[in-house]
Parts: structure tokens; sequence; C-alpha cells
């Protein structure tokens, strides 16, 4: 190869190793910040284990997508640098370099609160990198003449990358290593393995009543999941969640999560425009008031404050909302979720008919509530209790 196309080959590979660069770190780095908390894990091995426990059990997506998506997503790193600078050719020096890029995305993840970071996410890279480095090696000597080898290499890269990127923009984030464990320790739970694509808990975490007479406990803490739009969910629903949405679109239905996770501001935020609403119609404050309570929960008795409801509408081009409505009324107990504000159990519930609304109970409650039409209160067998005077009529 003449020395003026050796350069120009060189500068071809230096641009994509550089939009590379600039692509990982768009999904790992300057993505959308998460709503949850900061986790950190610095024990090897830890969530490695517990992703195959997931293939194990049957989330083979999440195990998959966070065990082997780490390692595919630094093949080209290794690859690239191993073309581009001949003497990072060791898989040593490839080993380090990766481990030390890896090292300071999990910092940076950290410090913007957009990522889980976590040592076992350095040792997943740091294999990648090498990986991609002993494939540069056998690609050198396999292809012969060297011109195959640039092409084939620079298609190889160039389709990895693409392909990557879109399955991280068509899915929704998985839940972050670490947090799962983290999370359950916050809570004083031990977590005790999956099954049948749910969480088991010696606590059933699931089963927590939140209305307007049983408030959120003050030290509950929360793990969140992001989602593609920004919503965020309890990361211990999302497997049920993202399965439940599969199978919809499979039926020609395509839901979205509307609203998921809110904060206590947000939530007084909602309550104070809908009284204003009210109050714009002519309404006085106190009737307003009443009226905004009976479809807007007052802080603190919002099951979407622990992240483990949802409000699902449609995506408004596949599906309407009565489409959508319509298959979770017959199918959503499938993946232990419900209809948590039916319109025949308002005195109950003390919220009005609420479609859209889903709380995660676990496939056996979700079951038993749908076969025998009853609510969450009626399943845990509360005393019925009937606000009539703060209901509408």
């Amino acid at each position: 190869m003449t020395k003026t196309k050796h350069d120009s080959v060189h500068i071809v590979f230096l641009t994509l190793f550089a939009a590379y660069l600039i692509l990982l770190l768009k999904i790992t780095v300057f993505r959308k910040m998460t709503h949850g908390v900061q986790s950190v894990n610095l024990i090897p091995f830890a969530t490695i284990t517990e992703y195959f426990q997931f293939i194990i059990s049957g989330n083979r997506i999440i195990g998959i997508i966070n065990v082997f998506g780490n390692i595919l997503a630094f093949l080209p790193f290794g690859y690239l640098t191993a073309f581009v600078f001949p003497k990072m050719r060791k898989s040593s020096r490839i080993l380090v370099l990766t481990a030390v890029f890896s090292i300071v995305i999990e910092v940076f993840q950290f410090i913007l609160a957009c990522g889980s970071s976590d040592i076992d996410d350095v040792i997943l890279n740091a294999l990648g990198g090498v990986m991609g480095y002993w494939v540069y090696v056998a690609m050198s000597k396999l292809l012969r003449p060297k011109k195959y080898a640039i092409y084939v290499s620079a298609l190889m890269i160039i389709s990895l990358c693409i392909g990557f990127y879109s399955f991280n923009n068509y899915s929704y984030s998985l839940p972050s290593p670490g947090n799962l464990h983290a999370f359950a320790e916050s809570h004083n739970d031990t977590y005790i393995g999956a099954n049948n694509g749910a969480y088991a808990y010696e606590t059933a975490w699931f089963l927590i009543l939140i209305n307007k007479w049983n408030t959120i406990p003050e030290d509950y803490k929360l793990g969140l999941t992001e989602l593609k739009n920004g919503q965020s969910v309890d990361m211990r629903i999302y497997p049920a969640l993202q399965e439940m949405f599969d199978a919809a679109r499979s039926d020609g239905v395509y839901p979205i999560v509307a609203s998921g996770y809110r904060t206590s501001e947000t939530q007084q935020n909602i309550m104070d425009e809908k009284i204003a609403e009210y109050i714009a119609e002519g309404y006085s404050d106190k009737e307003a008031i009443v009226r905004a309570e009976a479809c807007v929960a007052i802080p603190g008795t919002s099951e979407h404050q622990i992240g483990i409801s949802v409000d699902i509408n449609a995506d408004g081009v596949n599906s309407t909302g009565e489409e959508v409505y319509e298959w979770l009324s017959h199918n959503s107990y499938k993946f232990g979720f419900i209809r948590r504000y039916p319109e025949n159990k308002t005195k109950i519930t003390g919220v009005i008919n609420e479609p859209w609304h889903y709380r995660y109970v676990g496939v056996d409650a979700a079951s038993e509530i749908y076969d025998r039409d009853i609510c969450l209160e009626e399943y845990l067998d509360e005393p019925l209790q009937v606000a009539s005077n703060r209901m509408l009529g």
C-alpha cells in the first residue's frame, strides 16, 4: 500500500474512531438524566452474577443486554485503537486503556446522575476492548491482501455501531446494574430470586396500600429506572411492564407510559392546577378542592410517588386511547398489573374512574382481582371506607 493510500485510510479510521467515541458518550453519559437515586457498586462480579441469574430465571433480555451489551459496546474501542495506533497493539495496553476510559465514563455517570456507577461495567467494558483487539489480530491474519481487511473492518464497525445505537433508541432503558440489591437492602428486604419474570422478596412490597387513608411511609425509598421517553418507574416492575408492552404491540396495540414516578412537588403542582381549573369554571375554593381531590391524589397519597403505578395511553399514531384501554382491561392481569380505579369501585378507592391508571401487584394478586372483579382495597380486606363527604354525587 502506498504512503498516500495509507495516510488516507488512517484518516478515515481516525474519523470513524472519533464518531464511535461520540456515539459511545452519547448513549452512556450525554443521555437524559434519571430521576432515581444514584447507585454505586464496588464489589466485582456482584451484578454480573445477578444478571446471569436473570438469564437463568427467564428475564433473558435484561441479563443479555446488561452483560453482553457492555461487552459489545466496547468491541469497536479495542479494534479501532489497535487499527489506528500501532503502538497500542498489545492486549495489556488495550486492557488498561479501555478500563481507564470506562472508569471515566462511570465517574461522569455518577456526577451527572445519568446511570449507575458499577465496577462490573468496567470489567465487562475492558473485556470487550480486549476482545475487540483479538478480533483485529484475527482479521489481520485471515484477510489478505490487506485492503480486504480494511473494507471488512470499516463495514463491521459501522454496522455494529448503527445496530447498537438503533437498539438503544428503540428499547426502553434497562435497570442499572447494582440497583436491585441496593434497593432491596434499603428496605431490609431479602432478594430471593426471580420466578416467571417477577422478582421475589420476603416482603410483599408490591402489595403496599396507598390511598386517601393510607399515606406513603416516611422511610419509603426509591430505586428507579428511566424509560426511553424520560418517565421513570420502580425498577422492580420494569420487566413486567416491558413484557406487557411487547405483548400489546404484538397484538397491534401501541401503549406508552404517559406518567410514571412523580415527586411530591410534581404531585402538588398537578393538584394546584386542577384546583385552579375548577375555580376558573366558577366553583368555590372548597368545591374546587373537593372535586380536584376526587381525580388527583393528595401529595403523600399517590401511588405515582412510589413508582409502581403508571398512567398508560396510546402513542397517538398507531392506536387510539380506547384501543389501549380495552386491551389493558383484558390482558394487564397476566403481567401483574390491575386497573387501579374502576368505575364501579369509586366509593371504595376514593378516586373517580381512571381507565389509564394501572398498578403493579404481582401476577397472583392481579389474577384474583381480575377474576373476582374487585379492587385492591377489597383484595387486601381493608375496611371499606366510604368518603361520601369528599366524593362527587
